[in-house]
């Protein structure tokens, strides 16, 4: 069981970096190149990495048989509360920062994009055990 538990998890991992390359790629392209702005740009990233990881980990991760339509929905659901939370987390990441006087002028270390990484840990940590626990719960 534990064994199971640890391999679901690395797959998760893998699942995570493929969906976090491609989401991340979008956010910083946006955010660096077209300054779309931080919500425009953590959306866009994070709606396209969700539709990857929602299909990579229902199929790879979980191997999950339920049906497809209701597993979504539950996804959609676990998405939502951990990007809602993330985007806050990450505000507010960039509001102690400008708080406590650090400016960050660098062309990639800017406060938004350490913003996103902020926002990315949260993010990582509720969707793992929200799809886990919720979505797939029942997953061989």
């Amino acid at each position: 069981m534990l064994n199971e538990v640890n391999n679901r998890f690395v797959r998760f991992l893998l699942v995570g970096c493929v969906n976090t390359i491609i989401g991340f790629f979008i956010i910083f392209l946006l955010l660096n190149i077209f300054n779309a702005g931080y919500f425009i740009s953590t959306i866009a990233g994070y709606s396209v990495g969700s539709i990857i990881s929602f299909l990579l980990n229902r199929y790879y991760t979980f191997k999950h048989q339920g049906y497809l339509f209701y597993s979504y929905l539950k996804y959609f659901i676990i998405f939502a509360i951990s990007y809602i939370l993330s985007f806050y987390s990450g505000k507010e990441c960039m509001n102690l920062l400008i708080t406590n006087g650090i400016l960050l002028k660098e062309r990639f270390i800017t406060i938004e994009n350490v913003g996103v990484i902020c926002g990315m840990v949260v993010y990582v940590i509720i969707n793992y055990f929200g799809n886990s626990l919720y979505t797939f719960k029942n997953s061989k």
